[in-house]
């Protein structure tokens, strides 16, 4: 008979910079993380048999920052090179349909398979059946 050969869970309670206490498990790497505040990040778990602290050069994590809209007649999207083009059939296609009231099934097309190609180039973790950050 083949048991379940995962080790127990052991939480740990942590105080952190603000003095809020949390429960984390301290015997399996992290799975899972967050901020509060934009600066600070809490993670769900550490392996205390590693390290007792997180480490930069065990470390990595992926972020994105997105930049603020001004409403104003000097802004300029922040689009990648390779969707400008998807960006102006799309456009086209939008000014065609509502100034003809027909689109244009070719622009149409164009900007949909840009788009379909943008979503492709923009998926993390693709091919896996799980993404893990922290350690």
């Amino acid at each position: 008979m083949v048991g379940n050969t995962k080790a127990k869970t052991t939480n740990q309670t942590v105080i952190d910079f603000s003095g809020y206490q949390m429960v984390i498990a301290n015997n399996k790497a992290p799975e899972y993380y967050t901020s509060f505040d934009d600066e600070h990040l809490i993670f769900d778990s550490f392996d205390s048999s590693v390290d007792s602290v997180l480490q930069s050069s065990k470390s990595g994590i992926l972020t994105s920052v997105d930049r603020s809209f001004t409403q104003s007649d000097t802004y300029v999207i922040d689009f990648p090179e390779w969707f400008h083009t998807t960006y102006l059939n799309e456009l086209m296609a939008e000014a065609s349909a509502a100034l003809r009231e027909e689109p244009l099934p070719s622009i149409a097309r164009k900007a949909r398979m840009g788009i379909l190609r943008g979503r492709k180039k923009q998926r993390v973790g693709s091919g896996r059946t799980k993404v893990s950050y922290g350690r």
